[in-house]
């Protein structure tokens, strides 16, 4: 019975950080559905190049394929690590502490992010 339940926590967990993930997506998709060239403003000049190269693709054709799965790979840490920091922000345990969320937790939501790769393409 224990084991049944860890399994359906585990499962709401990867459904709840999938769901987030989805969310940050869909609003990846919404800033690559404005005009083409955007990032080249003046106003974006400190926006990391890798983070135009994913929010700017098509202004980006010439990148290099290492490159852009570097980028890639980055955004996902970065997202998973947003994700840990701003849960143990937010959720408390019995004792009202915060529960903190170590390295092995972001490599398994960076894991479950990775597996959403081919969205991003």
């Amino acid at each position: 019975m224990s084991e049944y339940n860890n399994i359906c926590i585990r499962e709401a967990r990867d459904n709840i950080c999938l769901y987030i993930f989805d969310q940050i997506l869909f609003k990846v998709w919404k800033i690559r559905k404005i005009a083409a060239g955007w990032s080249m403003d003046q106003r974006y000049e400190a926006l990391p190049i890798r983070q135009k190269y994913l929010l700017d693709p098509t202004i980006y054709p010439d990148v290099e394929k290492t490159e852009w799965k570097e980028a890639e790979g980055e955004f996902l840490r970065k997202a998973a690590r947003w994700l840990v920091r701003s849960y143990s922000q937010v959720i408390k345990n019995q004792n009202g502490k915060y529960i903190l969320l170590g390295d092995n937790d972001i490599k398994y939501i960076e894991g479950l992010f990775l597996k959403q790769r081919d969205v991003l393409i």
